[in-house]
């Protein structure tokens, strides 16, 4: 695969426009595999951490591979043919278990909406991808709208009867208030101007409303280990990398009150980044059994249990943020 835009840019940091930086680490294109060499660095203003270079907007697609994961609902992408234990069933008992449990102790499972006495409820799912997660909402008690910029993504969505729109959408396409819930999920760490999104949302939600994002954690201790050869690194198409205190710090620079911060089950990052450490320092063999490992059944139970495991000591490379406007004290 080659690239079809060859054109690079150097940008000020998205939260507060400082043009000063220290890298943290260098890395390469590990999705598309294609050549380049990006840095990770990190704004001395607000400590927001962003690629540099990022491909020119127009170009930015070119990164993406034909099967990334979620802009297609009829094959699975690479990685996920590799990281199957969810995918096979093979631990529904453990996931059970593991979700009776959380309830128990008063923990919320990831993606929990909140209550909100209204029926049907407006929701908007930003970054909407190929519908997966609008596919799974009761069409009875939700009123759905996704929004996307890719239009391969989009017509698979359409193919499930889900309404649908194509970025770029203007700031009065929509009018004020227009939804109760907005949900974004692992969606700002791929744009350009991430701040002015969330002042779009922020637009369009209703005064009594909740917003609902995820990115991934930049301060989960395996990224300061792996570097560049971290599974959520994702160069150049991860343009920024958030830590829990600068997606609140942003959230709070759109008007939002951010009310929780959770972190989500997931032990994928960790195990695909050791994955990329055994590709790159050890012969393919030992990649290929640590590979069939995670295939099976064992595997399959030991992600399960480790991925929550990592969500209770907030290790788990997934950060999900609840938000409500600035000026409505109402919680969850």
């Amino acid at each position: 695969m080659s690239i079809q835009c060859n054109t690079f840019e150097f940008s000020p940091c998205p939260l507060c426009g400082s043009i000063d930086a220290i890298p943290k680490y260098t890395s390469r294109d590990l999705i598309a595999k294609l050549p380049g060499i990006y840095a990770v660095v990190r704004c001395t203003q607000c400590r927001l951490c962003r690629t540099q270079p990022r491909p020119l907007e127009n170009c930015i697609k070119n990164f993406y591979p034909p099967d990334y994961g979620p802009y297609t609902n009829a094959k699975p992408s690479s990685e996920k043919r590799i990281y199957n234990s969810e995918s096979q069933g093979h631990s529904h008992k453990l996931k059970a278990i593991f979700r009776a449990t959380y309830r128990a102790l008063g923990i919320y499972l990831p993606r929990t909406l909140p209550n909100i006495d209204r029926s049907p409820l407006r929701l908007l799912d930003y970054g909407c991808a190929s519908g997966t997660y609008l596919n799974s909402l009761d069409r009875q008690k939700f009123r759905s709208t996704g929004v996307d910029f890719s239009s391969d993504a989009l017509n698979e969505a359409k193919k499930l009867g889900l309404s649908v729109l194509p970025e770029p959408i203007h700031i009065d396409d929509f009018r004020p208030e227009s939804f109760d819930i907005i949900t974004s999920w692992m969606v700002l760490e791929h744009l350009y101007d991430p701040l002015y999104t969330l002042r779009k949302l922020h637009h369009w939600l209703a005064a009594d409303g909740f917003i609902m994002i995820s990115v991934p954690d930049f301060s989960a201790f395996h990224r300061s280990v792996f570097k560049g050869l971290s599974y959520d690194d994702q160069v150049p198409t991860h343009l920024i990398h958030f830590t829990p205190q600068t997606i609140v710090r942003m959230m709070n620079s759109a008007g939002f009150n951010v009310v929780e911060v959770r972190w989500q089950p997931n032990s994928r990052s960790l195990l695909m980044s050791i994955r990329n450490f055994l590709d790159a320092y050890f012969p393919a063999v030992v990649s290929q059994g640590y590979v069939l490992f995670l295939k099976s059944k064992i595997g399959g139970a030991f992600a399960y249990i480790l991925g929550f495991a990592l969500a209770i000591i907030r290790q788990s490379a997934r950060i999900e943020v609840i938000a409500n406007k600035a000026n409505y004290t109402k919680s969850l």
